[in-house]
């Protein structure tokens, strides 16, 4: 099987705070998320407070994934 395979993604339903927080932890841990929400303005501000969140992981060294390979993955 490959490496995006089923068994690899997960759906978050719901992009408000606990939603695109699990989206992001998924993302950080290498699965595809799909993040769905009814508000385009929701999930919009889901990927900005994600890209928020993963920049400062980044500035502290906590993370060492680039933030665009974390958010190329939701």
């Amino acid at each position: 099987m490959s490496e995006n395979s089923i068994q690899n993604c997960v759906s978050v339903i719901g992009a408000g705070q606990v939603g695109s927080g699990m989206a992001q932890l998924f993302a950080m841990h290498g699965f595809i998320v799909t993040l769905i929400d009814v508000s385009d303005i929701v999930l919009r501000k889901a990927i900005t407070n994600i890209t928020t969140s993963l920049e400062k992981l980044k500035s502290k060294q906590e993370i060492t994934e680039s933030t665009n390979d974390v958010l190329s993955r939701i």
